[in-house]
């Protein structure tokens, strides 16, 4: 399917456009295939993209013939639009698919795309779909899911699809995702109207739409006849308790749920309460979710009641709930009787040290637990002394994350001596007030933690000489591939003692060392032995502050890096000149993701990487946001994206490109094999 795709990408990019101009040319642009959405930011105001996605399934094999289709609306009609894009060559689909198999025809998707045509993006996951002889009627038996996705305020164009489709009979509806639409109360009542009628319906995504009480209202009234509903998203729409008790009334009779996300929906004590015994009736319940809410101590009580009845239970989340010590205690009681629970997830409450302990007397009857949050939960060193002194007793424990609490030097000497008895492959110790004291007590028992493969040690206060005690054992750490020491106190001295041993790590994978303020002194260090270090693919120098200097120090080194594929540089200040260094070795380099944003580039920086870029033969990502590089910078890197043969995702946000350098990576997107994914707004959590 893949080289179909890129077969009709290669037809297209040949033909000519509709009425001949350029403008014609950029406004009824072929799929970008394959891949994701762009930047949702990518298209405003009124006219925004749509996104149409067939697949066929035969024999278990899911057949795919639009990736990702997807199609710009600005200056062009709707009919032209659609036949630019479902106007494939029949005997190029038979020379990939042979006739017998189900193929998604023109007129078919044609038809399709009329009966769901209000809908802002749409994506469709067909199980079967009509073969190229049936007539449009036909369309309306088919079996499938769609998404409604756009994730931003949207009309309720895609509510008023729906209802349309099942008003001429189209009910094999078998995943429903709108999330993130906002579709509001009055759009929640016409979708109840009609989702009575889609009996085969199996997972039902409706978070983030502000329902309310009282949207939620005939949603719940149509939730009994969803008699294969396995899996209910209703998270952040202001539920409430009144919500909640709607919603318990309805799930009384959908005994075949599997998976509840209820997260961040106001609900409290009443709310819980009202929920806990129609969960009971879903036998086959294996994760609740319902963090950031305010259930407190008294709604885990409730809760608690009820959990030895979920046999099937096996994710409980009841992060940010405000619970405290009390409540603590209160789950403390019923764990031991949770026979299938392997994540459980208590972060950013306030168990505190009392809570902590009474957690810690019954883990060692969990004897199916793998992984436990207890983050920022104003843990003190004695609670975390308890916490460590059972671990070894908790022998299906795989995960631990005791991040942003007070842990200290006596957590770590308490730590040290029982990690070699545990089997913990992932180690969570970000932001626990752990100084270079702390990180020397922990380095000698590293060695003998056979299965430790992930060690988080990021917001602390590791210094030089504790960075130096750590580094003295890593090449003794047989699993090691992760160790993060992001945003300590490491300097170049730091960095040093790091160098010294790296091309010693038997299975060091990823490092991140950002944060650090190493500068170019610490950079050279690490860069003198990357060359060594054999298995390193993972690289993170961010916010090193260091200047072009740094960069060609870095630079003359990352060709010889045979097994680096991901680089980050993030907020390093180094400047065009920087820039210029890193263009000069990317072609030689086998980096897939390249980090470059916060940088002062300029353009004159984008310009460098620019013309480095067509001759990356394995580079898919690259990022340059916030780097000043203005429309000038943004017209260079477009000059050269058609010839980027592997570039799948561009990031440039944040860079006061206009309207005009907009406009000139627009405009080149018809011509670019492999990008799927053009960022032109800085999101920081992306």
């Amino acid at each position: 399917p893949r080289k179909l795709l890129r077969m009709v990408a290669e037809q297209s990019d040949c033909t000519a456009p509709p009425h001949g101009g350029p403008t014609a040319m950029r406004s009824e642009r072929v799929p970008v295939l394959p891949g994701e959405h762009r930047n949702k930011k990518l298209d405003q105001g009124e006219n925004r993209s749509q996104a149409l996605e067939g697949r066929t399934e035969n024999g278990g094999c899911d057949l795919q013939l639009f990736e990702s289709a997807r199609l710009d609306w600005r200056e062009v009609s709707e009919e032209n639009a659609v036949r630019k894009i479902l106007d494939l060559d029949e005997e190029l689909i038979r020379s990939v698919w042979p006739a017998e198999r189900v193929v998604v025809g023109t007129l078919t998707c044609h038809r399709l795309h009329q009966i769901l045509q209000k809908a802002e993006s749409v994506v469709l996951h067909v199980r079967c779909l009509p073969n190229m002889q049936m007539t449009p009627e036909s369309l309306l038996h088919f079996e499938g899911n769609i998404e409604f996705s756009s994730k931003s305020c949207l009309p309720p164009g895609p509510v008023k699809s729906l209802v349309a489709a099942a008003g001429k009979g189209w009910h094999k509806l078998v995943r429903l995702d709108m999330g993130g639409n906002c579709i509001g109360a009055e759009s929640a009542s016409r979708l109840a109207g009609v989702l009575s009628n889609f009996t085969l319906i199996e997972d039902l995504k409706l978070g983030g739409n502000g329902l309310g009480p009282d949207g939620l209202l005939g949603i719940a009234t149509s939730l009994p006849c969803c008699r294969h509903l396995r899996c209910l998203d209703l998270s952040e729409n202001f539920l409430g308790d009144k919500g909640a008790k709607t919603l318990a009334q309805a799930l009384l009779y959908c005994s075949t749920l599997v998976s509840v996300d209820l997260s961040a929906n106001l609900i409290g004590v009443e709310g819980i309460s009202a929920l806990c015994h129609p969960l009971e009736c879903c036998a086959s319940l294996a994760e609740i979710d319902i963090r950031i809410n305010h259930i407190g101590d008294e709604g885990v009580g409730s809760l608690g009641i009820s959990l030895p009845v979920f046999s099937s239970l096996t994710i409980l989340r009841l992060g940010d709930n405000s619970i405290s010590a009390d409540g603590a205690g209160r789950l403390a009681e019923v764990l031991p009787g949770c026979v299938a629970l392997v994540e459980l997830e208590l972060r950013g409450n306030q168990v505190g040290t009392e809570g902590v302990g009474l957690l810690a007397s019954v883990l060692k009857q969990c004897t199916a637990l793998t992984s436990l949050d207890l983050a920022d939960n104003r843990i003190g060193e004695e609670g975390a002394g308890l916490l460590a002194s059972v671990l070894p007793q908790c022998t299906a424990l795989r995960e631990l994350s005791m991040g942003g609490n007070m842990l200290g030097e006596l957590f770590c000497g308490l730590l040290a001596s029982v990690l070699p008895h545990c089997c913990l492959s992932h180690l969570d110790l970000s932001g626990g007030h752990i100084s270079d004291g702390g990180a020397g007590l922990l380095a000698p028992s590293l060695p003998h933690c056979s299965n430790l493969r992930t060690l988080i040690l990021s917001r602390n206060a590791v210094g030089a000489d504790g960075a130096g005690l750590l580094a003295s054992m890593l090449p003794q750490c047989p699993s090691l591939s992760l160790l993060d020491l992001a945003n300590n106190s490491l300097w170049p001295e730091g960095a040093g003692h790091l160098a010294a041993t790296l091309p010693l790590c038997p299975s060091l994978h990823s490092l991140s060392l950002a944060g650090n303020h190493i500068g170019d002194e610490g950079v050279g260090l690490v860069a003198a032995v990357l060359p060594q270090c054999s298995l390193l693919s993972s690289l993170d120098l961010g916010g090193s502050q260091i200047t072009a200097e740094g960069a060609g120090l870095l630079a003359s080194m990352l060709p010889q890096c045979k097994a680096l594929r991901r680089l980050s540089l993030r907020g390093c200040n180094m400047g065009p000149d920087g820039a210029d260094w890193l263009g000069s070795v990317l072609p030689d380099c086998r980096l897939h993701s390249l980090d470059v944003g916060h940088n002062y580039l300029g353009a004159d920086g984008a310009g460098w990487l620019a013309a480095a870029l067509p001759r990356c033969r394995g580079l898919g990502e690259v990022n340059v946001e916030n780097n000043m590089i203005g429309a000038e910078g943004a017209g260079l890197l477009a000059a050269v994206l058609p010839g980027c043969t592997s570039l799948t995702r561009l990031m440039v946000g944040g860079n006061r490109i206009g309207a005009e350098g907009e406009g000139l990576l627009e405009s080149v997107l018809l011509q670019c094999p492999c990008l799927n994914f053009l960022g032109l707004v800085w999101e920081p959590d992306q």
